[in-house]
């Protein structure tokens, strides 16, 4: 199943991407993420999860996806 193709679905490429946005930027949505790398992912740098847990939800908390995948060793 792909985010991606969800979301551009209903809509045009661009509004997919910030549908995408929104939702990583989600504090729920990441502490799923971590949970699961957490489990699945012996090289998931929790240190760095942590500080996006930490700044989730608040209104200045910006994330990409590859921002998250560079950063945290994410294998999805």
């Amino acid at each position: 199943m792909s985010l991606t193709d969800m979301a551009k679905g209903k809509n045009d490429e661009a509004r997919a991407a910030d549908i995408i946005k929104n939702w990583i930027r989600n504090r729920s949505t990441l502490e799923f993420l971590g949970t699961w790398e957490i489990l699945y992912n012996p090289n998931f740098k929790v240190v760095e999860f942590d500080h996006f847990k930490k700044e989730a939800g608040l209104p200045t908390f910006t994330i990409s996806v590859s921002n998250w995948v560079e950063s945290t060793s994410e294998i999805y």
